[in-house]
């Protein structure tokens, strides 16, 4: 069914390197995508295409985003309306 039959076992059809494979979605998919594409250690993924990738952060509790003298961002995943 997805490659060439030798007895009773299926054989490999495509090799890394003899295709192209394109990540690529949009939200959710996005996230998904780049996170296949991190999980490529072999390099099967050919190459990432994504539009607003929802994505989820590890971020220090260091890092922040100011503007001037204020802090413009919450990093930590909740609503800033209060």
């Amino acid at each position: 069914m997805f490659g060439p039959v030798s007895g009773s076992t299926h054989q490999v059809r495509y090799n890394k390197g003899g295709i192209t494979t394109i990540a690529a979605s949009v939200s959710n998919g996005g996230g998904a995508s780049l996170a296949a594409a991190e999980q490529d250690t072999d390099g099967w993924i050919t190459a990432v295409v994504v539009g607003e990738p929802q994505i989820n952060l590890n971020l220090p509790s260091q890092v922040s985003v100011r503007q001037g003298a204020c802090r413009s961002a919450r990093l930590d995943g909740r609503s800033r309306i209060t």
